[in-house]
């Protein structure tokens, strides 16, 4: 699996051992696997030397200074990536493909209706549902082979195969990722917190399940 994104049963609020938070994850690779990915690339160097003028275009309410410049090349890369059949949004202070957003929002803890309102809530399982396939290839891509162990304890993957396994064998990546939490898991990190081995004996217990084929 290669690293490319950062970013379950919807976790309870009472539940200490779940963060309240949505984890961002660590930066995205330099790796370039697809013509998607090298304008995604071309992106995050382009907003790494104008990251105040790509913030004043994506985020128009924000007090950034626009750039004509970046304006017309976040525009020509947007369109790029639709001829591609791709969304591109800008989430979590960089560029990425609608897919990518959406399995975070599902594997972040906060993947509810309460959460993300209706409407937005159903869009986004409508979507992983059409594209089941896509969705669980870019989990892979997202989790990696070696992500951080805080990170990947702050995640909740096994819930997108749980909302897609009546819609694709989820079965092989289950597999590939039980391989990489049972990793982790067995290497404690130092700046663990004491909830961290509760949520990975979690998370390697519903992927040993999805594994199986089983509930």
């Amino acid at each position: 699996m290669r690293v490319v994104g950062l970013l379950v049963v919807v976790a309870c609020a009472s539940n200490p051992a779940t963060p309240a938070t949505t984890p961002t994850g660590p930066a995205p690779s330099s790796t370039v696997d697809s013509p998607i990915d090298t304008v995604l690339a071309e992106l995050a160097a382009h907003c790494r030397d104008h990251i105040e003028a790509c913030r004043a275009h994506e985020e128009p309410e924000s007090d950034w200074t626009p750039r004509p410049e970046t304006d017309a090349f976040i525009q020509e890369r947007r369109r790029r990536v639709e001829t591609m059949g791709a969304v591109l949004v800008w989430d979590l202070g960089r560029h990425m493909t609608r897919t990518e957003r959406d399995v975070l929002h599902i594997i972040g803890g906060m993947f509810s209706p309460d959460h993300l309102g209706p409407d937005v809530y159903e869009q986004i399982l409508a979507r992983a549902k059409a594209n089941a396939s896509a969705y669980v290839q870019m989990l892979l891509r997202v989790v990696g082979d070696t992500p951080d162990p805080v990170w990947l304890a702050s995640l909740h993957v096994p819930h997108l195969l749980t909302v897609l396994r009546e819609d694709t064998d989820v079965r092989a990546a289950a597999r590939e990722l039980l391989e990489v939490h049972e990793v982790v898991a067995a290497t404690p990190p130092t700046d663990r917190d004491e909830y961290w081995s509760v949520r990975m004996e979690e998370r390697v217990r519903w992927l040993r399940a999805h594994a199986r084929g089983s509930d």
